[in-house]
């Protein structure tokens, strides 16, 4: 199947996307640094793992898990949309690159729940 563009349509200007703004009374997401736990590095995540806490704590995610095995303990009731739940398998695709594993520990409620449901759980367990 083709699709051939209406050449009357007019071209869409190319604009970097605005940066993400958290929702008011949003809870702000961290990515705490508590130091080794046996072999790995133990990180704890407060706050929700939506649009706007993945982009907070992407980069800094990302560059932990490429130096070495990392435990991320998902602090309280994290909220976990698909894109962070898209961040997580990222994470754990680029420590398994390196020859790294991402291991998450998640309590019972609505984190969880996703992370069971969409299969990460059982990958990141």
């Amino acid at each position: 199947m083709q699709i051939t563009p209406d050449p009357r349509t007019p071209a869409v200007a190319q604009h970097p996307a605005p940066p993400v703004r958290p929702s008011p009374g949003r809870r702000r997401t961290e990515l705490h640094d508590d130091g080794r736990s046996g072999d790995a590095r133990r990180l704890t995540l407060a706050g929700d793992l939506d649009l706007a806490g993945a982009a907070e704590i992407r980069d800094r995610l990302l560059e932990l898990v490429t130096a070495g095995p990392v435990l991320l303990v998902l602090d309280g009731p994290t909220y976990v949309a698909s894109n962070g739940a898209a961040l997580l398998a990222e994470a754990a695709d680029r420590a398994g690159a390196r020859g790294h594993r991402l291991r998450v520990e998640v309590p019972p409620g609505p984190a969880r729940h996703a992370l069971e449901l969409s299969g990460l759980l059982t990958l990141l367990g």
